[in-house]
């Protein structure tokens, strides 16, 4: 899309530019709808015509990045996003209402994020204990191994829910393993699973 130098600073033919941005950063319906997922967030770049990421589970999905408008994630489902062993994993609540896209741009910032559990008022970045603190370099203290502690990540504050059992202490006292994940059906919740 947009971005370098160019002409006189129109939208191509065939482009949509989302309200909000400035006519450079257009979106192509094409390798932006990846590389600039942000400048493809409105409805009309979603649409088939476009980028065709309204709401579609995209089946043949390849690496993360690519230019062919594949998505880097596989729905698993409706429902919330669990470890393979059915077990809640470490997340991460931002408590906003963005879109879908936005959460999943916001989860590919993180090397240690594996999944996007996407409520209609939340966006939750899924971790487990090996991308988090070994691949990620982080750690967690007494202050914010909490349940429901904040955590801030490039000055977004999230809500920490380590498992599902409300301790204090849940995000050091068990190695969580997200191997894949898995759902665990719940109405108005979705799983994205990096891939």
């Amino acid at each position: 899309g947009g971005g370098g130098g160019g002409g006189g600073g129109g939208v191509p033919a065939g482009a949509i530019l989302c309200p909000g941005f400035p006519s450079s950063d257009f979106c192509d319906c094409s390798g932006d709808c990846t590389s600039q997922p942000t400048w493809c967030s409105c409805d009309a770049a979603k649409a088939p015509t476009c980028c065709n990421t309204a709401g579609v589970a995209n089946t043949n999905v390849q690496s993360s990045g690519s230019s062919d408008g594949t998505d880097p994630y596989t729905h698993l489902g409706e429902g919330e996003c669990r470890m393979a062993n059915s077990q809640y994993p470490i997340g991460f609540d931002v408590h906003a209402s963005g879109s879908l896209s936005w959460c999943k741009d916001l989860c590919l910032q993180y090397k240690w994020c594996l999944a996007v559990e996407k409520g209609k008022y939340a966006c939750a970045l899924i971790t487990d204990t090996e991308a988090f603190i070994t691949t990620g370099g982080n750690t967690f203290t007494d202050e914010n191994d909490q349940w429901g502690a904040t955590r801030t990540f490039d000055g977004q504050s999230y809500t920490t829910y380590c498992g599902g059992s409300g301790k204090a202490g849940a995000c050091r006292s068990v190695t969580y393993e997200f191997s894949g994940g898995s759902l665990n059906s719940r109405s108005g919740y979705h799983c994205y699973v990096k891939t």
